[in-house]
């Protein structure tokens, strides 16, 4: 298998002033924002530190620094680019104690300016126990509120419910983990 390193950034939408509430921004100031993540991700890390590597054209693997107090020695974070999730694997967060799965639901973009992928979090999460087939929807409230703020319009955040039922299923049919993890 070849492991070719890679960058790839989180974008929280609507999110790019700081964690506090959602807004809708400015492109320059989101423009700014993504190029801080990327410059700051270089430049803070080593090339015998990189954590992302493309597997494929459909796969991103992370290996995020065990030092972080939610990931551990065997967390891996999974980028699935076509079916737009991405999958954490064995994290350690205080309300995920009982989950072993945490699932994002994101779209995808190599952005050439910034030479990265680029996820954005679509704000609708999913927890998974660790018998892979109980789940727990999060942050729809979040959805909603980008849909009042108009950060996304009423066809995406049709499509996002969509591929959040579709997950749900494939989870409950038994098809979670899927192969590429």
């Amino acid at each position: 298998m070849n492991l070719t390193p890679t960058l790839l950034i989180w974008h929280r939408f609507g999110k790019e002033h700081g964690e506090g509430e959602f807004r809708v921004n400015p492109p320059e100031v989101v423009a700014q924002h993504l190029q801080n993540r990327a410059t700051l991700f270089r430049g803070s890390t080593t090339p015998d530190d990189w954590r992302w590597f493309q597997v494929d054209d459909t796969l991103i693997v992370e290996r995020p620094a065990p030092d972080d107090v939610i990931f551990g020695p065997d967390t891996r974070i999974f980028y699935l680019l076509d079916q737009g999730i991405s999958i954490l694997e064995d994290i350690r967060y205080p309300r995920t104690d009982r989950w072993r799965w945490y699932i994002h639901l994101a779209d995808y973009a190599f952005n050439p300016d910034l030479d990265c992928w680029v996820m954005q979090d679509l704000f609708v999460d999913v927890f998974v126990t660790p018998d892979e087939r109980t789940n727990q929807v999060l942050d729809l409230d979040d959805l909603a509120l980008a849909l009042d703020l108009s950060l996304i319009t009423p066809a995406k955040t049709s499509e996002i419910l969509r591929r959040t039922e579709t997950l749900i299923w494939q989870i409950a049919r038994g098809e979670f983990p899927f192969e590429a993890v």
